[in-house]
Formats: structure tokens, sequence, C-alpha cells
């Protein structure tokens, strides 16, 4: 029997209004009476899904920043931590800079930018998440390490910067797409997977028992730990092709469909 479920936000629980829908609420409250573990896997910051985790009465420990941080939510202490190497921000900024290529930076549970521009602000509408504004990030960067860059752009100019990036720094980060024009830059030793591992270890629990449910590309990671991985119907064809099973989209209850089968349906 399966005993943890790993849950991106995103386009996976959430649907494209942002919102959870009333019969994945319903069935995960069902799983976590069953003693099930639950938990939250988010590219986001820890201050942008404690909300979502509250609504859901969750308790376990969840994973922020693609993992870089896992978080106790009863306390909001971290028990796991990693950061960018500081040198590999340092060129990043500098040449996104030179690009004029938006960056969220992140540092423990803040997000920071450098310009008050439309993509911040869409993003603090999208997210429900405050971002501190800063006069240059490379000077921010010094004082404060950063847990997660995100780069948002249109999709050509990402893909080349991905390029570049993973050519030049691919033994010091993970850098994945989690949204079509979101590109992320973390830890090499940070990932969506270690997060779940980590938690899963808490818990004293095995891959085999844990099912992990994800959409992005920075999901791979934990579809490909779990021992059932699952690919939201909205997922492209890369991240499907990494599932063990395809569930339907964020927009038809895709969490719940798979918790009521793989899970509801053999506990009677």
């Amino acid at each position: 029997m399966y005993k943890m479920v790993a849950i991106d936000l995103d386009d996976t629980l959430l649907n494209d209004h942002f919102k959870i829908t009333e019969e994945n609420i319903t069935t995960i409250k069902k799983v976590l009476e069953l003693g099930i573990v639950v938990c939250i896997i988010s590219g986001r910051s820890y201050s942008s899904i404690k909300h979502y985790i509250k609504d859901l009465g969750i308790k376990h420990l969840c994973g922020s920043l693609n993992g870089a941080i896992v978080t106790n939510p009863q306390n909001g202490e971290s028990v796991f931590s990693q950061t960018v190497n500081p040198s590999v921000t340092n060129m990043i900024l500098k040449d996104t800079g030179l690009r004029h290529i938006h960056v969220n930076y992140y540092h423990d549970h803040k997000v920071i930018c450098q310009e008050k521009n439309e993509i911040a602000l869409n993003y603090m509408k999208m997210t429900n998440v405050e971002i501190e504004f800063v006069e240059s990030l490379e000077n921010y960067h010094k004082k404060a390490l950063a847990g997660k860059l995100l780069l948002i752009d249109d999709r050509d100019r990402l893909d080349a910067l991905k390029k570049k990036f993973n050519d030049a720094y691919r033994e010091h980060v993970n850098i994945t797409y989690s949204k079509p024009n979101f590109l992320e830059v973390y830890n090499k030793n940070a990932s969506k997977g270690e997060a779940v591992r980590i938690i899963g270890q808490h818990y004293g629990l095995k891959p085999e028992e844990i099912i992990a449910i994800g959409d992005g590309e920075n999901d791979i990671f934990m579809i490909e730990y779990a021992g059932l991985g699952v690919a939201m119907g909205n997922s492209s064809e890369e991240v499907k092709s990494k599932a063990d099973f395809v569930t339907l989209s964020n927009n038809e209850n895709g969490v719940a469909y798979v918790l009521e089968k793989f899970i509801l349906n053999n506990s009677n």
C-alpha cells in the first residue's frame, strides 16, 4: 500500500485559475484521515504555499524552491536547505542583466526582484506573495545567498540560456522548466526528487511506498524517484514518458483521480 503522496502545486493541484477544487480538497482530506503522508513539493517559495497547506490541513513536511528547502509547516522551521553556488549566481545575474531577462531571486522564504515591472506584478498576483524590490540583485546576493533563481522570458531566449548555463554550470546547478516561460536554476544537490527522498526517510518510508504527482520538467526528479510516478494529463510528452501513469489534467481533478484509484479504492 502507498503510504505517502508528494504533489506539485502549479498546473497539478491548482487548476488554471490557481484554485484547489473542492473535489481535490475532499479527496486529500480523506487520504489524510487514513494516516497517509501528504506533502506539497513546489517550485514556489514557502511563503507562497503555506496557506494552501493550512487550508488542506496538512501537517507533514513540505518542499519549496524545487526542493532546495524542506520545511516543517507546524513551526515554519527548515529541516533541509541548499543554496546556489555564489560564483554561479553572480555569473548568471551578470548574463541575464546584459540580456534584460527578468529574474526572481529567492532567499529563504522571500522573493526579491530588481525591477517593479509587469512580470513581477503578474507573479505577485499569481502566487499571492509580496516581492521585495532592490536596486541591484548583484549587490543583494553578496549578503544573501540564493535558494533559487527564476528566469522569466520568451521560450526561445530561455532555451538559448538553458543550453549556455548547462554547458557552463552543469556540475553546480539543476536547470529545469516549471512552466514554458519559467526557467529555474537551483543547487545540483537539491531537487524535488531529493526533497521527496528526505521527507520519505523522515517518515521511515521506502520509494516504492510513495506516489509523486507533477506536470513540469522540474517534477521529473520526483516522478522518477517515487514507486508510482504520475504525470498530469496537461504535462508535456517528455514528462509523460517518464511517468508510470498519466492521470487527468489539472482542470479535471487529476490529483483526486490518482488518489481515488491507487489509495482510496484499495483501502476498502
